[in-house]
């Protein structure tokens, strides 16, 4: 049946009337949250389900369906629900039950948990169907095949009363008649002690019930106090008035503080130095540089001295050269000098040697007749006769002299002294002055630009401390050095006192820090007290009044414990006696006391009972006898019967057992059924060939993951794998309770919201299958936009779209979303080699111990790299698990012979298998703590020693055992050590068979397998599989 159309006038959670209409196959229902979409699946199924008194009142619905040519009509109004025909009212047509109904509104929800009571029921179905319609399980309850097993301990029980009777068999026949008596007056003489001391117990039952009632009438005095009240110390008052005080201290303290801050920073602000002073090593450069100055202007005054001297000097010298024209004394150079005295003509220097030898001849001669000395005689002349000699020379050369006198009166108007006076001085001595004048000048020049640079430097250096004095506010006085000095005295002194108030700034800083560090946890604390108490630390009346219910609170809280110290002390007398707890519990006063009545009457007929035994036993004593063999007697007869019956009955379990396994293996062997086929292909249709459906021994759905080779459960499944398998064997239950019902749409509400973009496309195309080949209605509803990109990109055709957000039918399109690749990134081959295509496809290793199932395909296909890409790519296969499944399934669905390509697969996956066992050998599996913790001969105490040696080891069972014997855990003994080795290899963590290498395991393949396979594919084969195992340490 499809559904054309639905109406929906009145239903909870729903504001305003819906009605949609539908088309054939598959209809895809989007919209955001709570706009309804559910709500279309609600009201369906209230239309086609059975009426429940749960339903919500006030139901207006209404659904047309279509079934070939024939149209229904189904209306709801409240719980009235009516079918018509052409306008006719009519029966409804089969539906399915309420049960297979949920089949058809799969949710979410209803795939992600493991179990709830549709699942049980999905099991229970399962499970008749692969019984044949026969509820086994019920079949054994029935016939009570169940919870029988042999009766061992009765067995030993009854050869344990048989030997006893034959003990005592001869010695107590004479005291049956005794002994028949005494057992009864003993059971009921125990029977009366027992009343005794249950009298007891029931007396201090109702002290129990007293103490409790007591305890919970305080409890209810408690709960009626303010919540505060159990959070309070009991000394309120005081610790607000010590807030209150600490409050007012730190206030005072903090305002005491800021007024010193403030007056130490008054006081840095008129040494105008608050942001910024020099460095006193600043100020010690500068009065180095004062200093300076003063030795500069000792320097400059010294050279002002030697000035005015030079220049006194030059003007005397000017005045004696020149008179009055000292302006030619300048031209007077060192080379002038050269100069003349080289044209001085000789006459004046000869008349100048003329008269001095004169004077000295004639003094020698003199001076010779005086002392009567001939040689002073002869000194004197020869004087003279050199004087007569010269004398002549002169007068000889005078005509020669007019031409130097010529050259010397032209030079010296060549340099403007032709008027100098020079003729009656005579040149050498106006040389000499000229000299004299030009060192004169030579100095003042020298003492002139000392005293230019001393000034520039004393200039430099006044600026520069100005500027420096400026830069600080110390304007001197003055311009000269004292007024600088006390300038930067007063900014010395400045800078002192403001660097002493910054010190005092920055003490009274940290005191400040520190007073606010106790305001603020003051703060804490009044904050935290507060919230204590709910109430300001000032209102001492509120405080005062809290105080006063705190201590009622606390009286009242401490009968409470002396209650509940009563009850448990009373409890811990009945301990034993959870009947009589229970009774007190429950506040069953009237049972205690019937009980007490019965047990008091019991206990009045002791006295009586205990002295008809000591009788009964004094008549026994006398006889010398005993009631033992009697009892033995009885107690074998007992167990034998027993024992009988019980062993009938577990052999005819056992044979029942035995027949209805073998009915039912038989059955399930020569027949699969329908509904298991069918959830099977789809889950494998859904996964890609990696899991099929299988059953457990207790015939519950489990998954059977191909590549391990593993049956897990249901909750031991991954939530998108295990939505896919409910989500197939749903849809095959639903449609095998269609041969009897008519089809209604499949409803999937959100159902695939948890699945990846692959697993969602092979959901989408096994649907669609439904929609196409099975003429099914589906009818899909989601609020995200990205279900419905997927689900186009996935199938054929696109769905009928009813956006509900937009109230629009038609085929629009909801918001874009970029649909990521739905099949696996696998390249072609091409031209590459096995190696480098392994490389880019990244296949794995072999592990030895692993299951073969996880062998990938590219190891079996090595040398077929365009039929392994087709197997890849268009079947989906990639390990050897489901690529078996797959071959086995083919083979099984039809006639037709396998693909070659299948053919050499199946060949070797057989070698592969094969290969994987005898790679295995010598290899055990590895040891974690789960394994020792199923060890036996590993104690609690001794595990997590044994655990930490076994990580040591990397879990080899081996390396384990060798250590476990060389001490490496202290305590541990040797027949333990031997215990877990057995343990080990029992449960195959341990192989002690050698190792293989590859050229046996190759060997041991042609001597099991070539009889039937290719020898040289073999060893091929073989060979790949050795080079791709992965090295075990």
């Amino acid at each position: 049946m499809e559904l054309i159309s639905l109406k929906i006038t009145s239903l909870p959670g729903i504001a305003k009337p819906i009605e949609q209409n539908f088309e054939p196959g598959a209809n895809f229902v989007i919209g955001p949250n709570a706009i309804g979409k559910s709500s279309l699946a609600r009201a369906l199924f209230f239309l086609l389900g059975n009426k429940k008194a749960s339903d919500p009142p006030g139901l207006v619905l209404e659904a047309r369906l279509r079934e070939g040519d024939t149209e229904w009509l189904v209306e709801r109004h409240a719980s009235s629900i009516q079918w018509y025909l052409n306008g006719a009212i009519v029966e409804p047509p089969p539906l399915p039950s309420q049960e297979a109904l949920r089949c058809y509104w799969l949710t979410a929800e209803s795939l992600l948990p493991p179990r709830d009571a549709d699942h049980e029921a999905l099991h229970q179905r399962f499970r008749e169907a692969l019984a044949g319609g026969i509820n086994f399980t019920q079949v054994k309850q029935h016939a009570k095949l169940e919870g029988i097993t042999f009766p061992r301990g009765e067995l030993n029980q009854w050869k344990a009363a048989q030997q006893k009777r034959r003990d005592l068999e001869h010695s107590y026949q004479q005291l049956q008649t005794q002994r028949k008596q005494l057992p009864q007056l003993e059971a009921k003489l125990s029977e009366a002690v027992k009343a005794a001391n249950q009298v007891n117990r029931l007396n201090k039952a109702l002290l129990l019930l007293q103490a409790r009632r007591e305890r919970l009438k305080q409890q209810q005095v408690i709960a009626g106090y303010d919540p505060r009240l159990a959070k309070l110390r009991g000394d309120e008052p005081t610790q607000a008035q010590k807030l209150v005080e600490d409050r007012k201290h730190i206030d005072q303290k903090l305002a005491r503080l800021k007024q010193e801050q403030k007056t130490i920073q008054a006081a840095l602000n008129e040494t105008g130095l608050s942001h910024a002073r020099p460095d006193p090593s600043e100020l010690e450069a500068w009065k180095q540089s004062l200093r300076q100055i003063q030795t500069h202007r000792h320097a400059l005054e010294s050279a002002q001295g030697r000035l005015q001297s030079a220049r006194d000097h030059i003007e005397h010298l000017q005045t004696q050269l020149a008179g009055d024209d000292v302006s030619a004394a300048p031209i007077i150079s060192p080379a002038l000098i050269s100069q003349l005295e080289h044209a001085q003509p000789a006459q004046a220097s000869n008349r100048w040697m003329v008269g001095l030898i004169g004077l000295g001849g004639g003094g020698s001669l003199l001076l010779g007749i005086a002392l009567s000395n001939v040689f002073v005689l002869l000194a004197g002349t020869a004087t003279l006769a050199g004087l007569g000699g010269l004398i002549l020379l002169r007068s000889t050369g005078s005509k020669k002299a007019a031409k130097p006198a010529a050259s010397i009166n032209a030079l010296l108007k060549t340099h403007h002294l032709s008027n100098a006076p020079y003729q009656d001085r005579g040149v050498v001595r106006w040389l000499e002055l000229a000299r004299d004048l030009d060192a004169a000048e030579k100095q003042a020049a020298e003492a002139q630009a000392e005293c230019t640079s001393k000034e520039n430097k004393i200039s430099e250096l006044n600026a520069a401390l100005t500027d420096f004095l400026a830069q600080w506010h110390a304007v001197p006085s003055g311009e000269n050095d004292t007024s600088l000095e006390a300038a930067l005295d007063s900014l010395t002194a400045r800078t002192s006192k403001a660097r002493e108030q910054l010190g005092s700034l920055t003490l009274i800083q940290a005191r400040i820090e520190d007073a606010q560090t106790q305001a603020d946890a003051q703060d804490a604390a009044e904050a935290q007290w507060e919230a204590l108490t709910q109430l300001d630390p000032h209102a001492s009346a509120q405080i005062q009044a809290l105080h006063e219910d705190h201590q009622a609170y606390q009286h009242a809280t401490a009968q409470l414990r002396d209650y509940e110290v009563t009850e448990k002390e009373r409890q811990r007398e009945l301990t034993d006696q959870p009947q009589l707890i229970a009774w007190v519990e429950a506040d069953d006063q009237a049972a205690i006391e019937t009980a007490l009545s019965e047990q008091t009457r019991l206990a009045e007929s002791a006295e009586a009972l205990q002295q008809q035994r000591s009788e009964l036993k004094a008549e026994i004593n006398q006889a010398l006898g005993s009631t033992a063999l009697s009892e033995a007697i009885a107690e074998e007869a007992t167990i034998k019967a027993s024992l009988e019956d019980t062993l009938t009955e577990h052999r005819m379990v056992k044979a029942g057992e035995w027949l209805l396994a073998k009915v039912e293996k038989n059955y399930q062997q020569a027949h699969e059924p329908q509904l298991a086929k069918m959830a099977k292909a789809r889950f494998e249709a859904f996964t890609h060939g990696n899991w099929s459906l299988a059953f457990s021994e207790n015939h519950e759905v489990v998954a059977k993951d191909l590549v391990h080779n593993k049956q897990r459960t249901l909750d031991a499944l991954s939530s998108a794998t295990r939505m896919q398998l409910l989500l197939a064997a749903r849809i095959a239950w639903a449609q095998d309770q269609e041969r009897l019902t008519r089809p209604l749409p499949f409803i999937l509400d959100e159902a695939l919201g948890n699945s990846d973009p692959q697993r969602f496309s092979a959901a989408v195309k096994s649907l669609e299958q439904l929609t196409s080949a099975e003429n099914r209605q589906v009818i899909y509803l989601s609020a995200r936009p990205e279900d419905l990109s997927l689900w186009q990109a996935s199938a054929e055709s696109s769905p009928h779209i009813i956006d509900l957000g937009t109230a629009r039918t038609a085929n629009a399109q909801p918001e874009s979303y970029v649909v990521p690749n739905l099949s696996p990134s696998i390249t072609a081959p091409d031209n590459q080699s096995a190696a480098d295509y392994a490389a880019q496809l990244g296949i794995p290793g072999i592990n030895p111990i692993d299951s073969p199932n996880g062998i990938h395909l590219f190891h079996l296909l090595r040398d077929d790299l365009p039929n392994l890409y087709t197997v890849m790519t268009d079947w989906s296969l990639r390990y050897w698990g489901p690529a078996e499944h797959w071959i086995e399934t083919r083979k099984g669905a039809t006639s037709e012979p396998l693909p070659t390509w299948a053919q050499t697969l199946q060949r070797r996956g057989e070698i592969a298998q094969r290969w994987q066992k005898l790679a295995q050998q010598g290899r055990g599996k590895p040891v974690n703590q789960a394994v020792l913790e199923n060890c036996e001969a590993v104690s609690s105490t001794m595990l997590p020693r044994v655990t930490k040696v076994a990580e040591d080891c990397h879990g080899n069972a081996a390396q384990l055992i060798e250590k476990l014997n060389n001490k490496a855990v202290t305590g541990f003994r040797q027949d333990k050590i031997k215990d877990l080795e057995q343990e080990l290899i029992q449960s195959g963590h341990l192989d002690p068979n050698p190792i293989l290498e590859d050229e046996a395991i190759i060997q041991q393949l042609l001597a099991t397998l070539g009889h039937r396979l290719p020898p040289e594919e073999i060893q091929t084969v073989a060979g790949w599989l050795n080079a791709a195992r992965i090295s075990q340490a």
